[in-house]
C-alpha cells in the first residue's frame, strides 16, 4: 500500500478557546406567566405587556405618567405628597 494512505496512530485534539461573553445585568426579564425570556427594551416599548401571553407587568406612578403625558407638558405640584 501507499505510504500516504496510512492513518496516524495518534491524533491531537485541541479544545476551542473559551470566549468570554459578557451579558449586561438587567438586560433580560422573565415573564412570570408564560416563562418566556423578554428583552427589557422591547418590553418597555410594548408598554410593559408581554408579547407572548399578553400579561401586563406592574409599573410605577412615574412610568404611568411618562406613558400618558406628552414630554415637557407635565409639572409636579406636590413633590413630597405620598
Amino acid at each position: 500500500m501507499a505510504a500516504w494512505f496510512h492513518r496516524p496512530k495518534y491524533t491531537i485534539i485541541r479544545k476551542a478557546e473559551k470566549q468570554d461573553t459578557k451579558i449586561p445585568e438587567g438586560m433580560w426579564l422573565k415573564c412570570e406567566k408564560c416563562d418566556s425570556i423578554l428583552l427589557k427594551k422591547e418590553l418597555e416599548e410594548n408598554l410593559n405587556v408581554c408579547g407572548n401571553c399578553g400579561d401586563h407587568k406592574r409599573i410605577t406612578a412615574g412610568e404611568r405618567i411618562r406613558i400618558l403625558v406628552d414630554e415637557g407638558s407635565f409639572e409636579k405640584m406636590f413633590g413630597n405628597a405620598v
